[in-house]
């Protein structure tokens, strides 16, 4: 990708303060969410657990974690909870406030990251600018990163940043030096979080296939793989020592690969996540077909990578190289036609990317002030329209609120410590709803339609238990009848019903009840025993 005036070296200072205020654009956008309460966003109640687990065993890796009484091998990557734990316990910061900002702060030191790895991808400052300018506002780049599960995703992330650049500086320069660093860095994203260190090694042996054509290739490989595994090797042994494969089977089972879904998003969806407009996503598929055209496939090749590769996660995957293709799209495509479309009539025909003795803005990153204007606006409008879309039409970055931490809390108090409850919500994403996660944390009770944590334990059930989330949620849309029907037929044996959260009408928006409070209100079977702000309790009243 790398051409003529495409470098900003004869000014450094220039490079380091544009990257700093992308760097603090990003910062803002990330934040706004996380600010908005002081609860972590979204979820991370089963992280919560497993972390106070560490200091509860003394730092001792567990056997299994106590979130949601279910058994569940204590087989996650163990650093963040390491980290999120030992903060808590020598800075003396509240965990709950660890999970709240820390996940947006490796979310944050992943800009710079993403623009280091651009610029070694892309051999040229300023596509490597544009790109991270892009990275640095659109929502897959930080929406699940900067929730409290993003205790795990987001170090992942950004330490799968740093291998993938410097496994590209060592396929390039030859160099040991960097593939020593690759092995560190792909070793300490498999310590945060596996899926991502999959997807990371993926694309470092595309980069190999494509930019080390003779035994260095097979010499990076095998040293990367090697050496990342033997890094890794104590918590595997522990783990395999205490649990053998069974829950790595049952892991590599419930990882949803859906080919034809994953398809159907590349060619359909809006993997940017814009908001009606696009405009990074459609520079980033101008510059797909412009890669095909010059036949420079590394880039294509990492977006079609996801789709077989890592399809459950394929918008937070995809977007580092989509990024770098609009990157690539500004610098090649659209700044070069307004450059001659605006340039005085007469005028050379010179355009970046091509050969010309006569490029009118040779060493700037944009040829003129209109230019500049074009892509500010477009910036505006995705980091701030497109930002606050998504803010206010999903649930993904919800918070836990007071009313909802508090009825939990009265829970903890006031039921038996056995008492097993069916959380009713209006989410039909499990991924997304923050009561059903936090709800076995906060009550410390039982819940029995959680699915976090289930894709370790063994007899398919995880598909099992996402089965019973949505029968549960069907059955909040109906009455008590239904709730009968699939705790007889699931095997679902609960003493609590606990009720939150209203539905919408789609005409008038006026909110109102989930259908089966009016139902349980005048049941003989169920007793209200807590209303407030919105939330209801009831038990089963015995017979």
């Amino acid at each position: 990708m790398k051409h003529a005036g495409s470098k900003l070296d004869s000014n450094r200072l220039e490079v380091w303060l544009l990257l700093l205020i992308f760097t603090l654009l990003g910062a803002a956008i990330r934040m706004f969410p996380v600010t908005r309460s002081n609860f972590p966003v979204n979820d991370g109640g089963m992280f919560y657990v497993m972390a106070k687990d560490l200091q509860a065993n003394r730092y001792a890796f567990p056997k299994y974690t106590s979130y949601n009484f279910s058994q569940i091998p204590y087989t996650y990557p163990p650093l963040p909870f390491y980290l999120a734990a030992g903060l808590e316990d020598l800075a003396e910061i509240d965990l709950f406030t660890i999970l709240r900002f820390l996940p947006g702060i490796f979310s944050i030191l992943m800009i710079p990251a993403f623009y280091g790895l651009s610029r070694e991808a892309l051999g040229s400052e300023f596509q490597a600018l544009h790109a991270t300018l892009a990275f640095a506002i659109v929502p897959p780049s930080y929406e699940w990163l900067i929730m409290g599960g993003g205790l795990t995703r987001a170090p992942a992330s950004l330490f799968s940043l740093l291998a993938l650049t410097q496994a590209l500086r060592a396929l390039k320069t030859r160099q040991r030096k960097p593939l020593a660093f690759t092995v560190v860095f792909a070793a300490l994203t498999g310590y945060c979080h596996l899926e991502i260190l999959w997807i990371t090694l993926i694309f470092i042996a595309i980069a190999a296939w494509f930019l080390a054509r003779d035994r260095w290739r097979l010499v990076c490989l095998a040293a990367i793989g090697l050496g990342t595994a033997l890094l890794m090797s104590p918590s595997a042994i522990l783990v395999l020592r205490y649990h053998g494969m069974q829950p790595f089977i049952s892991a590599m089972q419930a990882g949803e690969f859906n080919w034809a879904g994953s398809f159907g998003k590349l060619l359909l969806s809006s993997l940017t996540e814009e908001f009606l407009f696009t405009p990074i996503l459609v520079f980033a598929i101008l510059a797909f077909g412009l890669s095909l055209q010059k036949r420079e496939y590394l880039l294509p090749a990492w977006v079609l990578a996801t789709v077989i590769f890592d399809p459950r996660s394929i918008e937070r995957s995809v977007i580092v190289p989509l990024c770098m293709l609009a990157g690539v799209a500004i610098d090649e495509i659209v700044l070069p036609g307004l450059a001659n479309l605006l340039k005085p009539r007469g005028a050379s025909s010179g355009a970046r990317g091509v050969d010309s003795d006569d490029i009118p803005y040779q060493g700037k990153l944009f040829p003129n002030l209109i230019s500049a204007i074009l892509i500010v606006y477009i910036v505006a409008r995705t980091a701030i329209i497109g930002n606050l879309y998504l803010l206010g039409s999903t649930s993904t970055l919800d918070i836990l609120q007071d009313n909802d931490r508090s009825a939990m809390q009265w829970a903890a108090e006031n039921t038996l410590a056995e008492s097993t409850f069916i959380v009713l919500t209006p989410h039909s994403i499990w991924e997304a709803n923050e009561r059903v996660e936090w709800f076995p944390v906060l009550a410390q009770r039982n819940s029995v339609g959680t699915v976090q944590g289930t894709e370790w334990l063994p007899a398919n059930r995880f598909n099992e238990q996402q089965s019973i989330y949505q029968e549960l949620l069907i059955c909040a849309l109906e009455d008590i009848a239904c709730l009968n029907q699939v705790s007889q037929q699931e095997g679902i044996h609960f003493t609590h019903i606990y009720l939150s959260g209203t539905l919408v009408d789609g005409e008038t928006g006026t909110p109102f009840p989930l259908p089966i409070e009016a139902d349980l209100r005048t049941s003989p079977e169920y007793e209200l025993i807590y209303e407030r702000d919105g939330v209801l309790i009831f038990s089963k009243v015995l017979q």
